[in-house]
């Protein structure tokens, strides 16, 4: 092997650095354009694209060699952030070779970042990608912006790109919408939902300590008309929670699946898993369903004394069909371990982990109990039951938790309030800290800046949810109750508008006034009447504002 093959065969192997000593020892003869190619390809490795830069530029005459130098330097300039540099060494390479899918990507990646849409739309059409992948990245780039507070730069965005995407593509058009009255400070809103949860029933075949479902003999559940309602929405919207009571007892849970699946949007059910049966978890499973199971004790004897009426052996039967079953297809479906703590479980917080990891979870959510009409005191750890020794031991706790599940390579998602957060609160009614029903707190400024609203210059955003997302439940619409953050006796409640006639259209109720005042309170930086302290104040582990959950 000459001493060139053999500087070729360490770049493969990705010792570059020994490569270049090769190469450095090779006479340049009338092959020096092959060497400068090597040469460009090591100092890459080593991340010396200067040097890179400065050799690949020399081959000028072998059009082969040319095209794979202007190649390189095309993924130089995309990993320097050259953007201009690599739309003018893009349009090079199409002049001596076809341009490959990854060089089309970093064109159009780049003509997104400099806010030339048409072009980036053009490349795609040229180099045959999928226009739905170019929307989505500018999509993804817009919500950046949006994040980062760079409102004013959505704009032009909207104007070039918006009346570009065709009709039939429903759900981008509408979450661009979404990204540009978010931008503009529009609290009447022409996008739909992008997030929807809702709350299918409240029947249940469990009695739980903790919730209230059990115990209410009337059945309340989605009716006909919003079950339809619903299903109109879907071609909008990016991601639907469902919840019960027990999902799985609701008499049209088979027709909301499959057209959430139809309609490509994310879905995630929350169930006791009890109801499951083995047809149903392959449906869930291969249409990469996220499910989270609610699960608040591990061994058998707190796990059916929390959940009463439930089988532990059957539960675990389940899991495990689920666990390996997810195994053999290894597809994206995720599953996740809900565990509700109260005085009853807290101890077995570490149990959940070595369960979650024994089953294959992908994830462990722990949550606050929360206060609930009709039950009783005994489990209460936060709110009105504050138990300041308890909290305290979870604090500590934490600080261990996460490096637990890093090691185990599960996600840990923690809403449990932090100490601090009560440390000014001991011997006070802990409901103080959320807002009052706002039909009695309206602010007289913000209600008259609703009522004249259009739009309004931002500077800083709280959070995005009341724009993004709403929760439909029990004939009411609220904006972010889902998110973990709230509490019921906060935000979730606060800003509840109640569909008093059920023949009204749950979408009329997306722009109520309640929803209206909600979004101009977060403007105004009023987001104190309407939002739970234990978000404002960031005191959990997790807080979602601005991303989508």
């Amino acid at each position: 092997m000459s001493e060139f093959e053999y500087s070729k065969e360490l770049i493969k192997q990705r010792k570059f650095n020994d490569a270049l000593k090769i190469l450095n020892k090779i006479k340049i003869t009338g092959s020096h354009e092959k060497i400068y190619l090597e040469f460009g390809k090591s100092y890459m490795g080593i991340k010396e694209y200067d040097k890179a830069q400065k050799v690949l530029k020399k081959i000028v005459n072998d059009k082969n060699i040319v095209a794979m130098s202007i190649s390189l330097l095309l993924k130089i300039y995309a990993m320097t952030n050259c953007h201009s540099k690599v739309l003018r060494t893009y349009n090079k390479i199409k002049e001596v070779a076809v341009p490959t899918l990854e060089e089309s990507d970093f064109a159009i990646n780049s003509a997104i970042m400099l806010r030339k849409h048409k072009l980036a739309i053009k490349i795609a059409e040229d180099s045959k990608i999928s226009k739905e992948q170019i929307y989505r990245d500018i999509i993804i780039y817009i919500q950046n912006l949006n994040k980062h507070d760079k409102y004013g730069k959505i704009n032009k965005i909207f104007k070039d790109i918006y009346k570009l995407i065709p009709k039939q593509q429903k759900k981008f058009k509408n979450i661009l919408l979404n990204e540009y009255e978010i931008a503009n400070g529009i609290i009447f809103l022409r996008s739909k939902p992008r997030i929807v949860a809702v709350k299918l029933t409240s029947k249940c075949n469990l009695k739980c300590k903790m919730c209230y479902q059990g115990i209410d003999t009337k059945e309340r559940k989605l009716s006909d008309k919003h079950c339809n309602e619903l299903l109109e929405l879907m071609p909008y919207m990016e991601r639907l929670i469902l919840q019960g009571g027990e999902v799985f007892l609701y008499n049209r849970f088979d027709e909301i699946l499959q057209k959430a699946c139809d309609s490509n949007v994310s879905l995630e059910i929350v169930t006791n898993g009890l109801l499951l049966n083995e047809t149903r978890i392959r449906q869930l499973i291969n249409s990469n369903s996220e499910i989270t199971f609610s699960i608040d004790g591990f061994s058998k004897k707190t796990y059916e004394s929390i959940r009463i009426g439930a089988n532990f052996d059957h539960l675990l039967n389940n899991l495990q069909f689920i666990s390996e079953y997810k195994k053999n297809i290894n597809n994206n479906a995720t599953i996740r371990l809900q565990m509700v703590v109260m005085k009853s479980n807290y101890k077995e917080i570490e149990s959940a982990f070595d369960f979650a990891y024994r089953y294959n979870f992908d994830e462990v959510i722990l949550i606050p109990i929360k206060s609930e009409k009709n039950i009783s005191n005994d489990e209460y750890i936060f709110d009105v039951a504050f138990d300041q020794k308890i909290i305290k031991f979870l604090d500590n706790e934490n600080r261990k938790w996460t490096k637990i599940m890093n090691n185990m390579g599960i996600i840990l998602k923690n809403y449990l309030p932090k100490i601090e957060f009560y440390s000014n609160v001991v011997n006070k009614n802990i409901k103080s800290l959320f807002p009052k029903n706002p039909k009695s707190v309206f602010d007289a400024d913000i209600l008259k800046s609703v009522q004249q609203h259009k739009k309004y210059h931002l500077k800083k955003l709280f959070c995005f949810m009341p724009w993004k997302a709403a929760y439909f439940a029990d004939n009411s619409i609220v904006p972010t109750c889902f998110c973990p953050c709230n509490d019921d006796a906060g935000s979730a409640k606060s800003a509840q508008t109640i569909l008093k006639d059920r023949k009204t259209s749950l979408i009329n109720y997306w722009n109520s006034e309640n929803m209206l005042y909600y979004r101009k309170a977060i403007i105004m930086n009023k987001y104190d009447r309407v939002c739970s302290q234990i978000c404002i104040n960031e005191k959990t582990s997790c807080v979602i504002k601005k991303n989508i959950i």
